[in-house]
């Protein structure tokens, strides 16, 4: 059952690993606000089944069963992981939740149950709405108390486009992002003093292949940020567009800076790849 609201991004469901669908399920939503249920008919099995619903951008208000019907509880995941981010990381412009790069990151890195709180329009300072919206920080609790009423294992923050915009004249200047990126940090590092932060600078879009001057001044202020705060590790994303792959990325349109399903495709095999490359490094 979910809230009739958001965005026509499909359902997808998994069963034992394995999606039923290659374009998912729309759910006929119509976006009015109101309840709406989407029904699937299962096959009887002989036994237990694992089931997955994955959907983006609309609230999940709750399940129901046949008449007789149980679930079991979710398996316990190995690893628990908050992606924390904008609209890129919410998974924009892909045709299904587990198509973004958040979720093909995790895929990647074996972490089956991942948590992705992406807000459109937001960032270190950037609200969206501006009057009513949220921000990083705002939405710390998001981080503090994903898991159980605490932090999980580690969190992946991707923001900052949204802060400095990727041409000069962004709402914030690079010095006010990276000190608001700063006091972000130290919280999360105060209520999770374990818990390893992951930090990518701000994604380019279709236009600045070569990474602009201010995505790059806006980068080198969150990750001076970041480097003083124990267990924070950056992650550059400045080649992740180029020339040569941009086609690839973002189909020839103009998406702003949102990936087709390719393109986080590849943000997501690039973040877990380095994510690997600094788990190794502190083993």
């Amino acid at each position: 059952m979910l809230l009739d609201s958001g965005s026509p991004q499909n359902i997808n469901l998994i069963v034992d690993g394995f999606a039923t669908s290659a374009s998912g399920y729309s759910g006929e939503q119509v976006f009015n606000g109101s309840f709406k249920y989407t029904r699937f008919s299962l096959p009887p099995s002989g036994q237990a089944r694992t089931v997955t619903v994955n959907f983006g951008f609309r609230p999940f208000m709750g399940l129901r069963l046949p008449s007789g019907g149980t679930i079991d509880a979710a398996p316990t995941a190995n690893a628990s992981v908050v992606f924390i981010g904008d609209s890129i990381t919410e998974g924009a412009v892909s045709t299904m939740a587990d198509m973004a790069w958040p979720m093909q990151a995790a895929y990647r890195l074996g972490i089956p149950n991942s948590i992705v709180s992406g807000v459109g329009g937001s960032g270190y300072l950037k609200r969206y709405p501006s009057d009513t919206g949220y921000n990083f920080r705002d939405r710390i609790d998001d981080v503090l108390t994903a898991v159980d009423g605490g932090p999980p294992d580690a969190v992946i923050i991707a923001g900052g486009i949204n802060d400095c915009s990727v041409a000069p004249g962004g709402p914030y200047s690079a010095d006010e992002v990276g000190s608001a990126a700063l006091t972000y940090f130290r919280e999360l590092r105060s209520g999770a003093p374990d818990m390893p932060i992951f930090v990518l600078g701000p994604f380019t879009d279709y236009n600045h292949p070569d990474y602009s001057q201010t995505l790059t001044t806006c980068r080198d202020a969150i990750f001076l940020a970041a480097s003083q705060v124990s267990e924070t590790h950056t992650i550059d994303v400045s080649d992740w567009v180029t020339s040569a792959n941009r086609d690839i990325i973002f189909d020839g349109t103009n998406n702003g800076p949102h990936p087709i399903n390719a393109g986080h495709a590849i943000y997501g095999q690039r973040a877990a790849e380095a994510m690997i490359r600094i788990l190794n490094g502190r083993m």
